[in-house]
């Protein structure tokens, strides 16, 4: 499975070492790294984690395995993690990220790195620094924030080193609207864009006139005037509830009475299936005949309560509400009354 990492890993250009080589004798190199002042407890995490990122390299999960070389690298800064982890991102196609691990592996290492390992890390970043080109952005006003396919990146750069491809860019500043380009770099080329953020409209200030010493407060409309139904239209719709609930009451009798007439019908056998008797006969014919009243009464009832309400909701209210007027003074000055109406009804 490593096998087709490594294929990965050497697509483009000389790669180095095979990937499993590699991780394998960094874990030797990492268990074997002097002390450093973040602590055993520090490096005991940073150790998982490097593990959990050899055994997703193993398996070919590169992205995984960046994560948790990342991870072990701000645990436990060694060195030896940044040419692992330089590694892993050129075969993931960030050359970038690549050739930044790659060479601060050689500004930090300490230990006198054999020809062969200096060399093979120089021809790695060459090979990813031929497949990087450069963006020159002009934003107007300088943005605050930056992003470049959602990942923040210094907005104050004269230029931003790319991968080959294309790319979105986003800028922001308080109190304009983000803009954003989309641009395709070029390998060892440098691509220019410029972006002009516009101001966020302001709410504008309310008018004052020099005329009015004092605010105008609006004067609310008046209220309608309260609505009642129309008497004819309720006596109507409480006669038919009324009626109707009545009806309903008298047929829900007359199916009690026809259930108990149909049970006497069949004590002692005097009905079964195939009939009735003598006895049977006339309670099963009593049966019948409350049960068809019973239904009868209980459609009608149902219907003219129906009905009752429909009117009710249906007719809609046409007489202005009478209201009660009421007439106050109010003493003033000696010798003088002010009337004061109001309106006391509902």
């Amino acid at each position: 499975m490593l096998g087709s990492s490594r294929g990965r890993l050497c697509a483009r250009d000389r790669r180095g070492h095979a990937l499993r080589a590699v991780v394998v004798a960094l874990l030797v190199s990492v268990s074997a790294s002097p002390a450093r002042a973040d602590g055993p407890d520090a490096r005991e995490q940073a150790a998982a984690r490097f593990q959990r990122a050899l055994e997703a390299a193993q398996r070919g999960r590169l992205s995984e395995a960046a994560r948790e070389f990342e991870a072990a690298y701000a645990l436990s800064p060694s060195p030896i993690v940044l040419y692992n982890l330089g590694q892993t991102q050129s075969a993931l196609g960030r050359p970038v990220e690549a050739a930044q691990s790659l060479r601060r592996y050689l500004e930090t290492e300490t230990a006198p790195l054999e020809p062969d390992r200096a060399q093979e890390v120089k021809d790695l970043i060459a090979m990813n620094e031929r497949l990087i080109g450069t963006l020159a952005l002009q934003v107007t006003p300088p943005p605050q924030e930056l992003e470049v396919d959602a990942a923040l990146v210094a907005p104050n750069a004269a230029t931003i080193p790319l991968a080959a491809g294309r790319h979105v860019v986003v800028a922001r500043r308080s109190g304009y609207s983000s803009g954003s380009v989309t641009v395709d770099v070029t390998p060892g080329a440098q691509v220019s864009a410029a972006l002009t953020l516009e101001p966020l409209a302001s709410a504008a200030p309310p008018p004052t006139s020099s005329a009015t010493p004092f605010p105008v407060l609006p004067v609310p409309a008046p209220a309608p005037e309260p609505l009642e139904r129309s008497p004819a239209a309720l006596a109507v719709s409480w006669a038919s509830m009324g009626v109707g609930a009545v009806a309903l009451g008298v047929g829900a009798g007359f199916g009690i009475s026809a259930i108990n007439l149909n049970k006497q019908s069949k004590i002692d056998g005097h009905c079964d299936d195939r009939g009735c008797d003598t006895v049977g006969a006339p309670l099963r014919a009593a049966a019948v005949t409350n049960g068809n009243v019973a239904t009868a009464l209980l459609i009608t009832g149902a219907a003219l309560v129906g009905a009752g309400l429909t009117v009710y909701l249906v007719t809609a209210p046409t007489a202005p509400k009478r209201k009660r007027d009421a007439r106050l003074t109010l003493a003033g000055r000696p010798g003088s009354s002010m009337d004061l109406n109001l309106t006391l009804g509902f």
